[in-house]
C-alpha cells in the first residue's frame, strides 16, 4: 500500500512541474505573440488609412467634375467635406454669388461620393470635424478666400459638412482640399502621419514623438498647412509642398510617400 501511495504522489508531483512548464512556455509565446500582434495592428491601420485617403482622392475628383458644388456659380464645380460627399448632409449651394447651406432633403449628393463609413463626423478639441475610422483620425480641409496669394484651409463643421459661421470660398474651393490622417493613439492605433491633397501627393511623417496624437489636445491636431510651406500656392494649393530636406511649416520633415 505504501508503494502505491508514493507512486500516486509521484505522478501527482509530475504533473505539477508538467503544469509548471507549459504555462512557462505559454508565457514566453503570449511576450513574443503579443509585440508581433500589436506591431500588425499598427501596420493594418497605417494600411487601411492610405487605402482611405486614395479613396477620398478619387471622390474629390468625382465631387469637382460632376459639378455637383458651384457655389460663385461660374460653371465650375467645387470640392466637398465627408459629411458632403457620404450623402450625410446638404451640400453648400450659391445665393447670390455667396456660398450658403442647401436644403435638406433637396441639396444633398445623390449619388454619394463616398461610403456612409465616412459619415460619422464628431467634434476634435478645435471645435472642427473629423471622422474616426480604423484607428486613425481624418481631417478635412477646403479652400478659403485667398489672402497674400495663399488659399487657406477651412475645415469641416463638427457635425460634419460646412460651417456657416467658417465656409469655404467657392473659389477656394475650386482649386484646393487637403485631408490629414493621424493615429487615434500614437504608436499604439498607428505611428505614421499621412496628408493628401489636390496635388494628388501622398505624404508622411513618421511621428516617431506622438506630435499628432487623437482629438482631445490642440497642440496634437495638425493645422492646414502643417506639411507645407509658407508662400503662394502651386497650382492651386493652400501653399506649396517642401523641397526634399526642407523642413515643413511644422517643423518636421515630411517625405512623398512613393
Amino acid at each position: 500500500m505504501g508503494n502505491h501511495h508514493d507512486h500516486a504522489g509521484s505522478r501527482a508531483g509530475f504533473s505539477l512541474v508538467e503544469l509548471s512548464i507549459v504555462v512557462s512556455i505559454i508565457a514566453v509565446i503570449a511576450g513574443i505573440g503579443l509585440p508581433r500582434l500589436a506591431r500588425s495592428r499598427v501596420t493594418a491601420n497605417e494600411n487601411a488609412a492610405l487605402s482611405t485617403l486614395r479613396t477620398v482622392a478619387s471622390a474629390q475628383n468625382m465631387t469637382q467634375l460632376s459639378g455637383v458644388i458651384d457655389t460663385n456659380l461660374n460653371g465650375a464645380g467645387e470640392y466637398a467635406y465627408f459629411g458632403e460627399m457620404t450623402g450625410l448632409l446638404p451640400t453648400r449651394v450659391g445665393a447670390g454669388g455667396v456660398p450658403v447651406l442647401g436644403a435638406a432633403g433637396f441639396d444633398e449628393m445623390n449619388p454619394a461620393a463616398m461610403s456612409s463609413t465616412m459619415s460619422q463626423v464628431q467634434a476634435d478639441a478645435l471645435g472642427d470635424g473629423v471622422v474616426i475610422r480604423s484607428g486613425y483620425v481624418f481631417k478635412m480641409f477646403l479652400g478659403g478666400a485667398q489672402a497674400g496669394g495663399v488659399v487657406p484651409g477651412v475645415p469641416e463643421a463638427p457635425g460634419g459638412g460646412a460651417n456657416p459661421g467658417n465656409m469655404p470660398n467657392g473659389s477656394g474651393a475650386e482649386q484646393y482640399w487637403a485631408c490629414y490622417a493621424w493615429p487615434v493613439v500614437a504608436g499604439s492605433s498607428g505611428k505614421r502621419v499621412f496628408f493628401m491633397s489636390n496635388e494628388g501627393v501622398m505624404l508622411q511623417f513618421p511621428n516617431l514623438t506622438n506630435t499628432y496624437d487623437g482629438t482631445n489636445a490642440a497642440a496634437n491636431i495638425p493645422a492646414y498647412d502643417a506639411a507645407l510651406l509658407n508662400g503662394p500656392g502651386l497650382n492651386g494649393m493652400a501653399a506649396p509642398l517642401p523641397p526634399r530636406g526642407v523642413l515643413a511649416n511644422d517643423g518636421n520633415l515630411w517625405t512623398v510617400l512613393q
